[in-house]
């Protein structure tokens, strides 16, 4: 086994050394290599007060083969429950769960609203431009399962830019290969970017129980693309259309005093997205809209147990900034969700659920943006149960260069108690 696992370590640094000397300028004293543009980007509008973590590209280029829930342990004070490679990933911090993480992807909720949250290990950092993490209750701008804080996943097009090329390759121990593949195009108004990844791994590791085991019935393998287009189409607008397409299968290993399992998983997930926006001087309006089709399959059969889930979920949004004046910025929006969960587990095998919410936020700042003050009020509305009327306030003052003094209050009004 160890001979197989170095002749492949030795394979994938020869390629990869070739890759580089095909590709750099070299002359008789140097090789000449990319350069590593390390990036920050900014808060988005309405966050005074709260603490906001951004991923630069160094730190995101030296996890780009790893899933959300490794980087997230190793970069933040985000406690990860991880169950090993390939298995169940899930977050909690600030005294939330896994189910008050909001994961938005392109400011859209992925969470699976049939489990209540999101596997991280379903999440690869190679298709996503920007990780940030926004710490602290924000369920009055991105709705009800936000009250742990919420992280941000972007992809953002590029224009101008030509063409490029990604492959990175890797072999580790226990079998384990990892592909990442990215082609990008852009003119001056028109982007494109193909991302495709596969992870895969035989996962038969040695561990100390009463005498050493190797661990059984543990491979697993995740595969997807990402495609991402983008238009320019006047001075101002912008539109954009996304589609992700994730396939996971996996064994799940038995547990302590099991000699063997026969339980699996296969996790199928289809994500599209389209959003169009106008950049004014005084307004920015902007319309999105999303399809996310989530299968989840859970089979064992020594039990005969076969459990197959789908949820699918449609969001439309549409929102605008106004801004009176270089000091006073207003926002409106409106969301529409709905949910058709199937399964044969439920009473009726299809239930459905809606959801609208309206969201209002001010924003004030002075002294060259030094001083920033945010109000959000969002209202969700649902056939189901009642949901209350959820705010917050924040502050934050520039003190000197690198000190920031800050403050945020949050609020929560359940309007069948008003009278």
């Amino acid at each position: 086994m160890s001979k197989k696992i170095n002749t492949r370590n030795a394979f994938g640094m020869v390629f990869c050394f070739g890759l580089a000397t095909a590709f750099s300028q070299t002359d008789s004293s140097a090789i000449s290599l990319n350069e590593v543009e390390i990036t920050g980007v900014q808060s988005k509008l309405f966050t005074a007060g709260k603490k906001i973590q951004q991923f630069d590209s160094l730190t995101k280029q030296h996890f780009n083969s790893a899933n959300l829930g490794e980087l997230l342990s190793v970069n933040s004070p985000v406690f990860i429950k991880n169950y090993g490679p390939g298995n169940l990933s899930t977050s909690s911090f600030r005294g939330g769960n896994a189910s008050q993480t909001a994961i938005l992807w392109n400011g859209f909720n992925i969470q699976n609203n049939m489990l209540g949250q999101t596997n991280f290990s379903l999440l690869p950092n190679f298709i996503f431009d920007d990780i940030g993490i926004e710490y602290g209750g924000s369920a009055s701008v991105w709705g009800s399962g936000a009250m742990g804080g919420s992280i941000h996943l972007n992809n953002t097009p590029k224009f101008n830019k030509g063409m490029s090329t990604i492959l990175n390759l890797g072999f580790g121990s226990f079998d384990a290969q990892k592909l990442n593949s990215a082609v990008h195009y852009s003119g001056k108004k028109f982007s494109t970017t193909t991302k495709v990844y596969l992870n895969q791994s035989e996962n038969n590791f040695s561990y100390l129980d009463t005498v050493v085991k190797k661990q059984t019935h543990s491979q697993f393998s995740m595969e997807g693309f990402l495609q991402e287009l983008s238009f320019l189409i006047g001075k101002n607008q912008k539109l954009t259309a996304r589609a992700w397409y994730n396939v996971t299968q996996r064994n799940l290993p038995p547990t302590f005093g099991s000699k063997k399992s026969t339980a699996s998983q296969l996790d199928k997930n289809l994500k599209l997205s389209a959003d169009w926006i106008y950049e004014g001087k005084k307004l920015i309006p902007a319309i999105r809209i999303a399809y996310f089709d989530d299968i989840l399959n859970y089979t064992d059969s020594s039990v005969k147990l076969f459990s197959k889930s789908k949820i699918s979920t449609i969001i439309a949004e549409a929102d605008v900034n106004y801004m009176i004046n270089p000091h006073h910025k207003f926002y409106l929006g409106l969301n529409y969700t709905n949910y058709t969960g199937t399964t044969l587990n439920y009473v009726k095998p299809n239930q459905n659920l809606n959801k609208e919410a309206v969201l209002l936020g001010y924003n004030l700042n002075y002294f060259e943006k030094k001083l920033q003050f945010d109000l959000n009020i969002r209202q969700e509305f649902s056939p189901a149960f009642n949901i209350p009327l959820t705010g917050s306030t924040g502050i934050s003052y520039q003190l000197l260069k690198h000190i920031k003094i800050k403050s945020q209050c949050r609020k929560s009004l359940s309007l069948t108690n008003v009278k």
